[in-house]
C-alpha cells in the first residue's frame, strides 16, 4: 500500500525532519510504501528565509531531497490534490509536529509597531488558518475518498477558547474528514475535543520517541562525532536564542560544569548561534543527523525547544529545559504553562522539575539547580519512560494501518 505523509518535512527545523524520517522509516518497516507529499507554501518558505541563513536552509532542503521519497513541490491546494491522485495513494497520514497551529480571528488584530512607527497587522501565514491541508480541508476535492488520519499533532499554544462560532464550525467541518485523530499533548486534546464535541482523543508519542528503531540513516558514533567537531569526551550542549538569558548566567553554569570536568559547548538553533563567549562552539550549517548525534553522545543538554528534550528522553540524556511555550491568560494576564507541549511531556515522564518557563516572568533557576539536574539525572526512570513511549508509538501507529486493510 502507498501511504502519503503530510507534515513539516523540509522547514529549517532539526526536530521536524527527524520526526519525518522516523515516520517514513516506520512505514517502510511495516511493508508499505511511504510517499512524502512535498507541501511547502511560498509564504511559509519566505517566513523562514527572513530568520534563517541561506546555508542552513539549503542544508535542510538538501537533506529532504536526498533522504525523503518526495512528490513534486506543492505550493497550493490544487497541486497537493493532484499529487495525491497522481500517486494513487491508499491513505494519508498527517503528522506529526505543530500541524494544528491556528490563529483565531480575534488575535489577527492590528497593533502599533514602534520599529515601523505605524499600525501593522499581526502576521498570519498559510499554516495559521483553517484553509490549510493539515486540517484536511482538501478532502472534498479528492475523487477517490481514501482514509486520512492525524497522528500526534500539536496546536502550538493555540488559544482555541478565543475562536468564534464561525471559526469553530468551519474547523469542525474540516476535522471531521479525519478517520482518526491523535494528539501530542493535553492542550491539543482539549482543543480538538472542544471543537468536535467528543471526549475520546488520545495522546500519542512524537515519532522521535521511536527514532532509533525507525531510522534508516547512519548516526555517527561517539568517536566519530567528537573527532568531526573537535570535542572532548565529556561535554554539555547549551542552546539559547538572543536575549533569553544573560551571558553572566551562562558563565555561572559553565563554571560549575568545568569543576566537574565537563566542557560546555555552544549549540546552535537553525536561526543562528549565541556562543556566550564559549571556547567550544558548533557552527552552522548543521545536518539533522549530526545534530542528533551530538545530543545523544553528550553528557547533557541545557536549552530551549521541544525536540532536543525528546531526543534526550528517548536516549536517557540528562537535560534542563528552558521552555519557551505557555501562554498568558486572556482575562488577567496570568501565565498558563499547561498549554506547553514540553511541560506536558515532562509531566508525563516525571521530569517536570527539569524545566523553567521562560514566559512566566518568575525567577530563573540557580546555576546550581540547572547543573545538578544534569549531574543527578535519574537515567533508569528515563529509560523506563522511553520504552513506554516506544511501545505506545508502535501500538498506535500499527492500529492506524487498519484503515487501509
Amino acid at each position: 500500500m502507498k501511504i502519503g505523509i503530510l507534515t513539516y518535512h523540509c522547514v529549517p527545523n532539526f526536530g521536524a525532519q527527524l520526526q519525518t524520517l522516523s515516520t517514513i522509516g516506520f512505514i517502510k518497516k511495516m511493508g508499505h510504501t511511504p510517499v512524502l507529499l512535498n507541501w511547502y507554501p511560498k509564504d511559509l518558505e519566505d517566513l523562514y528565509r527572513r530568520h534563517v541563513s541561506k546555508k542552513q536552509i539549503d542544508c535542510h532542503l538538501s537533506f529532504a531531497k536526498n533522504n525523503f521519497p518526495l512528490t513534486q513541490l506543492c505550493r497550493n491546494e490544487n497541486q497537493l490534490v493532484k499529487q495525491i491522485e497522481d500517486y494513487n495513494l491508499d491513505m494519508i497520514l498527517t503528522g506529526s509536529d505543530a500541524l494544528f497551529k491556528y490563529v483565531p480571528y480575534s488575535q489577527r488584530n492590528r497593533h502599533f509597531s514602534i520599529r515601523r512607527f505605524r499600525f501593522v497587522n499581526n502576521y498570519v501565514s498559510s499554516e495559521d488558518i483553517t484553509q490549510n491541508p493539515f486540517f484536511c480541508n482538501y478532502y472534498s476535492q479528492l475523487h477517490k475518498k481514501i482514509p486520512v488520519v492525524a497522528f500526534s499533532v500539536s496546536s502550538q499554544n493555540c488559544p482555541y477558547y478565543l475562536m468564534n462560532d464561525e471559526e469553530r464550525c468551519l474547523m469542525k467541518a474540516h476535522l471531521s474528514n479525519f478517520q482518526s485523530i491523535t494528539v501530542r499533548d493535553s492542550w491539543t486534546k482539549n482543543m480538538v475535543e472542544s471543537i468536535l464535541g467528543t471526549a475520546n482523543i488520545k495522546i500519542t508519542p512524537d515519532p522521535v520517541f521511536s527514532f532509533n528503531a525507525n531510522n534508516y540513516l547512519k548516526v555517527l558514533s561517539k568517536q566519530e562525532i567528537t573527532e568531526k567537531y573537535n570535542l572532548p569526551q565529556h561535554y554539555v550542549l547549551i542552546t539559547f536564542s538572543q536575549g533569553q538569558v544573560s551571558s553572566d548566567y551562562i558563565q555561572n553554569i559553565c563554571s560549575i560544569l568545568k569543576r566537574h570536568q565537563i566542557t560546555p559547548v555552544a549549540f546552535p538553533e537553525p536561526e543562528g548561534l549565541i556562543d556566550f563567549g564559549l571556547t567550544n562552539v558548533i557552527q552552522l550549517p548543521l545536518s539533522p543527523i549530526d545534530w542528533y548525534s551530538l545530543i545523544i553522545h553528550s553528557n547533557g543538554y541545557i536549552g530551549t525547544r521541544m525536540h532536543p528534550i525528546i531526543v534526550c528522553l528517548h536516549n536517557a540524556i540528562p537535560f534542563y529545559s528552558f521552555d519557551g511555550n505557555g501562554i498568558k491568560d486572556h482575562l488577567g494576564g496570568t501565565f498558563n504553562q499547561k498549554s506547553s507541549k514540553v511541560y506536558d511531556i515532562l509531566l508525563q515522564a516525571g521530569f517536570d522539575k527539569n524545566t523553567y518557563a521562560l514566559k512566566s516572568d518568575s525567577q530563573l533557576p540557580s546555576a546550581h539547580e540547572v547543573t545538578h539536574s544534569l549531574l543527578d539525572f535519574d537515567k533508569a526512570k528515563c529509560f523506563s519512560f522511553a520504552k513506554k513511549m516506544q511501545d505506545m508509538y508502535v501500538d498506535e501507529m500499527t492500529a492506524l494501518l487498519k484503515f487501509i486493510n
